[in-house]
């Protein structure tokens, strides 16, 4: 098995700064394997993280990623000027990363989202439909990183 496959094989605690790390790489990957010519950006907010997690020791997590011309730029920060920005409660979300996403579980993934939205555990602003479709995938990718 190759490096590579071994490392697919590991898994991170979600939000861990291995776990980003991974996250990173994954998108490099499905960016690199589909020659992405992709423009677009995303922002994640992880509030009410361990403060095991947190890096600067609040309780909040954040990450962008910004694709220009299928090449990923990656920072630990919060950004505002982004094409999908989610803002969401650390354990709110940890049932999400776990679990893996197709049509059977269409319904129950948008119910899940709604309520969570109604509950004010998570916010999102943009259109997540508008995502590269090479980064389709990366989802469940993540499902198999992630502990």
């Amino acid at each position: 098995m190759s490096n590579k496959g071994a490392a697919r094989m590991r898994k991170w605690e979600f939000a861990s700064r291995d776990w980003l790390a991974a996250l990173k790489s994954e998108v490099d990957r499905l960016l690199a394997s589909s020659n992405s010519t992709a423009n677009w950006s995303l922002c994640e907010v992880f509030t009410g993280a361990p403060l095991r997690l947190a890096p600067d020791g609040e309780p909040k997590i954040a990450w962008h990623c910004r694709i220009v011309d299928g090449k990923a730029n990656f920072a630990t920060t919060e950004a505002d000027d982004v094409d999908l920005k989610t803002v969401a409660d650390y354990t709110y979300l940890l049932p999400l990363a776990r679990w893996r996403m197709g049509a059977a579980n269409r319904g129950a993934l948008d119910a899940y989202l709604a309520q969570g939205a109604r509950d004010g555990k998570i916010v999102r602003i943009g259109d997540p439909s508008r995502s590269p479709p090479e980064l389709a995938p990366l989802h469940n990718a993540v499902v198999d990183f992630t502990c």
